[in-house]
């Protein structure tokens, strides 16, 4: 369901057999370091099953992929918009660390927004980003994210951006 694919990647909806690599992503410190604190492996596993809940009520208000690598076959990360309005997408993303940095963010990002639009209608898009987290601030902004304000929680100053 929802599965695509741009340049050098296959983006699929989750499934069972992701929780390894969600489990991975959100209890890594250097993939959160610019979200939050890691999640220990117990909270990560419950809030796997309950993406993978929210994903099968079809509400349309949350969405997760894995996204894999064409070359090596390899599961590299995960990508999905939550969704409070009719129009309007929170988009997210996480890439394994040995991933990062190769391009891959704009590239999944550009196609979601595609598929986000044409699939789900929605019309705008938010990502949320720390302040100090420079290169999804340079990727958002190369694919036309533009700032829209600077919000202050928990002790850290987080970029919303829009297209």
């Amino acid at each position: 369901m929802h599965s695509f694919t741009t340049e050098r990647l296959f983006i699929r909806a989750l499934e069972k057999q992701d929780q390894a690599l969600y489990c991975h992503l959100y209890t890594d410190a250097k993939v959160m370091r610019h979200i939050c604190q890691p999640l220990s492996q117990e909270q990560a596993m419950k809030a796997f099953h309950t993406t993978l809940n929210k994903q099968t009520s079809n509400t349309n208000h949350q969405f997760s992929w894995a996204i894999t690598s064409k070359e090596t076959n390899q599961a590299i990360g995960i990508v999905g918009f939550q969704s409070q309005e009719k129009e309007h997408a929170i988009l997210g993303l996480l890439i394994v660390e040995n991933s990062q940095g190769r391009g891959y963010a704009p590239e999944v990002f550009k196609e979601l927004i595609n598929v986000c639009h044409n699939t789900f209608g929605f019309k705008k898009f938010t990502s949320q980003v720390q302040k100090d987290n420079i290169n999804s601030i340079k990727f958002l902004k190369l694919i036309g994210f533009r700032s829209e304000q600077l919000a202050h929680t928990k002790d850290i100053d987080t970029y919303v951006f829009n297209i």
